[in-house]
């Protein structure tokens, strides 16, 4: 498949944009899920002249869990997220989320905006700024960042960092990890 999305590129480059389809059209379908697909369908549209549609969406997240706790009775703590993404440049993903979580004693309201960034095909990177009006158990305010490299199919190494401040306390946390992709299976599992 990693040939033929070469071969699809290089038909593209000289101009014979229906070997590149046919090529496209055999990789869809031996899989589907390809990750070469949609890059390089983006690109015979833009020289198609056919406007790209950008990416845009909104999410809800909704959690619950039930807390013991050595000095007190059991709790359930809730958390809810809303937000929205959208593509706003190429390879540039601007997000915004709210996440209302409540702990029983107290309910902190979280607001964050993210900025994701495509660098390759194999690199991305994000940056995310995030602050909490009167927190009670949330930090005041955090800013993170992280990288992505796709080694293979099926590894992608992880960096990331984040800054919060508490008030009372500032933190710092540095996380390495992996995630191992099955696309076969469409799933991955990550490791930090």
């Amino acid at each position: 498949l990693d040939i033929r999305a070469a071969l699809a590129r290089a038909y593209l480059w000289s101009g014979d944009r229906d070997a590149a389809r046919s090529e496209l059209a055999a990789i869809e379908a031996r899989d589907a899920t390809n990750a070469e697909l949609s890059a390089i369908r983006n690109q015979l549209a833009r020289e198609d002249g056919k406007p790209i549609r950008p990416r845009r969406g909104l999410f809800a997240n909704q959690g619950i869990a039930r807390v013991s706790l050595d000095n007190g009775p059991d709790r359930t703590w809730g958390s809810t997220t809303v937000g929205a993404f959208g593509e706003v440049a190429g390879g540039t993903t601007l997000s915004f989320e709210g996440e209302r979580e409540d702990r029983g004693t107290a309910i902190d309201t979280r607001l964050i905006a993210r900025v994701d960034q495509r660098f390759s095909q194999s690199w991305r990177g994000h940056v995310a700024v995030a602050a909490t009006p009167q927190a009670d158990f949330r930090e005041q305010w955090s800013i993170q960042g992280g990288l992505e490299m796709d080694v293979n199919r099926h590894l992608t190494l992880l960096a990331d960092a984040r800054h919060a401040d508490y008030g009372n306390i500032q933190v710092t946390a540095v996380e390495p990890g992996v995630r191992l992709g099955a696309p076969a299976l469409r799933s991955s599992a990550t490791l930090r």
